[in-house]
């Protein structure tokens, strides 16, 4: 529980929403309230219930402000609806994270718009210009918006979600590790054995100038279908569970033109990218449509539908409608028009297929797009009507394993090696320059000591240092739309860890500059609230009992105390094991929240001593022998043995935690052996046919989550080799060039570290991954972007800021019994005296690729939170106000 206490206080956000100003203010409680509210150009949304049968209609001013301050749910009776219609112009509609409740569990029998009982569709009319953003509509019991604008709307920040069961919000989990959840999704008592909800399209379109950014679709239909209009982007929205993004249907008479659909994500959808024209259509046609930067995973059906035969899939094709489409692709380090469209399909799935009549005439651009997984479709859906570039495909990947030919299922006359080169080449998609020159490793026998991350690293040498790029915009979109959407279904063997993952996914976001909506930020505090137990620590879930709405110092406090163990260590929670990562975990939230006291940390440093190995490293604790002497346990220090092999994590969290307890060692205490120390830790770096990452043990491969729990040790044992301070004021480091390999004092071989990160790590699609051939995932994104700080800047505690925090403390006493003011006082001032030398930053391929956004907020040796983060925690809980 010391782990998930970290995680789980490592930030808490405050909630701010911005109310404009306004000649007069209409408040809407209720139906009875709107005709007086929508007479003036500001109007207040308040949380109530809109009786069953009726439309909650705003018809507003022109440029009106319109602001949700509560809920809103709608009665259930079966009629035709619309729930909710607002029209205008110049309108800003700010949800503010507030709800439209459509009930649709009370309608939902499979059936959809199709039969059954009657239900209200769309649920959402909108007929507005300006903006709408920042609102979430829940369970819709069909069709979600209807979207027929008068001029330019941009919507965005928008949630449709038809999945959940009703919840308390309160302490709603950010969650969904299973399907336990997905009311929409899973089979009800009406439905006959088929998913509850259907037709539940998130937006229907048939509009001009419209676009719909940084949005959250789940549903059982289409994330979009644009049935006509013009002038339409689509652009870094995540659609999850239904039919994909499709173009159409398209009826008699209808012209779809100049449609972007970019940098989207489309998760378990049944087709990713779709154009559907009816059969019997006449008149219409489909042109300038973008595909571009899209990503999709477990596609079940097609990846890329064309089909003129709708409503039947793959039927008789029609002639009245003229299409041409571009999907564009971009390569990891080709700068090229357009985006990757990296598209992945499971296994009975079709890659592509083309469904054409005579009217698929024109240029089709798709020479680039490449398909993973799955089979071809049958050689009439290949190219029938198409004009132009061929598109091509890619094979299922084999697997990544070094075995025999046999295993791999591979003609004899293919080494195993050229496997593992065909897992890199569709892991990062390259340049054509690039896969020749790779190609000849697989043709030529190897010494076996080729990699794929020498492979990677080899890969840089044939581009220019500016051309590897950190891929910020993926890596933030992937973070945020695991965190507010949920995790596929290999994460459930995580759901006791969920503190853990919140603070993954935050540290990442963080890292990269990205700020969470108000919404998400108070649903992320309400779930780690509702993770704490009574008794003081914090659990891996919301489902215990007596949820608390804040959390206690003193019970975390003395939850401490019942897991500290004679010999100085902690037991992670009661009857279970010590583990050096506990005592650190715990440390750390003990110095953030001043609640250590030199009871609590007695012997502890003794404990973390005892676990250096002979190598120099550290393992995961020691074993304790007790004199025979009566009285207090007396720990017998000469002989106690390390309970396995030096590990860079134990290692890590070792020399943290040492560093943390300095205010409260004593000089007789033992001392660590930091020239062992020092010689272990730079020899876990990989050698340049390594690609220069980290290594966690001897002898094992290396893997990005080390670029932090290793690389990132190099301020701390800077620090304990007295190199990283200053003495008195110094004159400032002239900036490092990308000409020169490392920065100043430089213990690893950073240059080599920011190229594996940027090369072997990163994925396209975002997220950041062990090594080439695994998959991205919240653990290695975040670790992965720490060490990458750590490589980029050069952080240390400034004495001179020391000195200056510790005469601008204010006396103030402890929270806990026992906690002396002289320590707390220097605690405070060393932890917010680490600082970033805003001189010796080096950032491998330009300033572009920094992690962070602005200076002064590098990441923390000592917590992996950013040093902004760090020192607002210290002042808060210290009560003090900084410099």
């Amino acid at each position: 529980m010391h782990y998930l206490s970290f995680a789980a206080l490592a930030f808490a956000p405050i909630l701010a929403i911005a109310t404009p100003v306004s000649r007069c203010t209409g408040t809407i409680a209720s139906l009875d309230d709107v005709a007086a509210a929508q007479k003036c150009t500001t109007v207040t949304i308040k949380g109530f219930t809109v009786p069953a049968g009726k439309t909650f209609e705003l018809s507003l001013l022109d440029n009106t402000v319109v602001n949700m301050e509560g809920d809103v749910k709608f009665g259930v009776a079966n009629w035709a609806g619309p729930l909710f219609s607002v029209s205008g112009k110049g309108i800003t509609f700010n949800g503010n994270g507030h709800t439209f409740d459509g009930q649709g569990p009370s309608y939902w029998d499979g059936q959809g718009g199709n039969g059954g009982v009657t239900k209200p569709h769309p649920m959402m009319k909108i007929k507005i210009s300006g903006t709408y953003s920042n609102v979430k509509v829940l369970n819709s019991p069909a069709h979600t918006y209807s979207i027929s604008n008068p001029a330019k709307l941009v919507m965005s920040k928008l949630t449709i979600d038809n999945c959940k069961c009703p919840h308390n919000p309160r302490v709603a989990p950010i969650y969904v590790l299973t399907s336990s959840l997905a009311a929409g999704d899973a089979p009800n008592n009406q439905s006959g054995g088929k998913a509850a909800g259907h037709n539940t399209d998130g937006f229907d379109v048939s509009t001009t100038d419209l676009t719909i950014e940084d949005s959250t679709i789940r549903n059982q239909d289409d994330c979009i279908a644009i049935n006509k209009g013009s002038n339409i982007i689509f652009q870094r929205n995540s659609c999850t569970g239904g039919h994909g993004i499709s173009i159409g249907s398209i009826s008699t008479g209808a012209t779809v033109q100049n449609v972007q659909i970019l940098n989207n994500q489309i998760i378990n959808n049944d087709q990713a990218l779709r154009i559907k024209t009816k059969a019997d259509a006449t008149s219409a046609s489909v042109s300038g449509i973008t595909f571009s930067g899209n990503t999709a995973t477990g596609t079940k059906k097609f990846g890329v539908i064309v089909d003129q035969g709708y409503p039947t899939t793959l039927g008789a094709p029609g002639n009245g409608v003229k299409i041409s489409v571009r999907l564009l692709l971009e390569t990891c380090f080709n700068s090229s028009t357009g985006n990757t469209n990296n598209i992945a399909v499971t296994s009975s799935a079709q890659r592509v297929a083309v469904n054409c009549g005579t009217g698929c005439t024109g240029t089709w651009d798709w020479s680039k797009l490449t398909v993973t997984g799955g089979k071809a479709s049958d050689s009439k859906y290949r190219y029938s009507g198409v004009k132009g570039a061929p598109w091509r495909c890619r094979s299922p990947t084999r697997s990544n394993s070094v075995m025999g030919n046999k295993v791999l299922g591979l003609p004899p006359h293919i080494t195993p090696f050229h496997s593992l080169i065909d897992v890199f080449l569709s892991s990062v998609l390259i340049t054509n320059r690039m896969q020749a020159y790779l190609s000849t490793f697989a043709a030529t026998p190897t010494d076996g000591r080729d990699t794929l991350t020498s492979l990677a690293q080899l890969s840089v040498e044939l581009t220019s240092g500016t051309s590897v790029k950190l891929d910020r915009p993926a890596h933030a979109r992937w973070a945020y739309t695991s965190l507010i959407q949920g995790l596929p279904g290999r994460y459930t063997s995580q759901d006791a860890s969920q503190p853990w993952l919140i603070y993954w996914a935050l540290q990442t976001l963080t890292c990269l500059g990205v700020q969470l909506d108000p919404a998400t930020k108070q649903r992320t505090i309400d779930t780690i609230i509702a993770n704490q137990h009574p008794d003081g620590g914090f659990g891996g879930g919301p489902d215990i009992r007596d949820l608390r709405h804040g959390f206690s110092r003193q019970k975390c406090y003395e939850f401490f105390m019942r897991m500290k163990q004679p010999d100085g260590s902690f037991v992670v929670n009661k009857d279970a094991e010590v583990d050096v990562r506990g005592t650190y975990c715990l440390l750390v939230v003990a110095t953030l929240l001043d609640i250590l006291t030199p009871e609590l940390v007695e012997g502890t440093s003794e404990f973390l001593r005892s676990c250096q190995t002979y190598e120099g490293g550290f393992a995961s604790s020691s074993h304790p022998y007790y004199s025979p002497e009566d009285g207090k346990p007396q720990v017998l220090s000469e002989i106690r043995p390390t309970l396995g092999e030096a590990h860079g994590g134990y290692t890590s969290c070792a020399i943290a935690s040492w560093i943390l307890l300095q205010p409260y060692q004593k000089p007789e205490d033992p001392k660590v052996n930091v020239k062992k120390l020092v010689r272990w830790a730079t020899g876990m770096q990989g050698l340049p046919i390594e690609g220069g990452g980290f290594r966690g043990r001897t002898n094992k491969l290396v893997d990005g989550c080390y670029s932090w729990w290793i690389g990132g040790l190099e301020p701390l044992l800077l620090e304990l080799l007295g190199l990283g301070n200053d003495e008195g004021e110094t004159e400032v480091v002239s900036h490092v060039t990308e000409e020169t390999d490392n920065a100043p004092m430089a213990l690893f071989d950073k240059t080599s570290l920011q190229r594996f990160t940027l090369v072997s790590s990163q994925l396209s699609s975002g997220g950041l991954r062990d090594k080439p051939g695994k998959a991205a995932d919240l653990y290695h994104t975040a670790y992965n972007l720490a060490g990458y700080s750590t490589a980029q800047h050069r952080v240390y505690r400034s004495l001179v800021t020391e000195r200056k925090l510790l005469d601008a403390w204010k006396s103030s006493s402890g929270v806990i019994q026992g906690s002396e003011e002289k320590i707390r006082k220097i605690t405070w001032a060393r932890i917010c005296a680490w600082q970033e030398d805003e001189g010796a930053h080096f950032y491998l391929g330009g300033e572009g690729n920094r992690v962070q956004i602005g200076l002064q907020n590098a990441t923390h040796p000592l917590f992996n939170l950013t040093i902004s983060h760090t020192r607002a925690m210290m002042n808060y809980f210290y009560q003090q106000e900084g410099l």
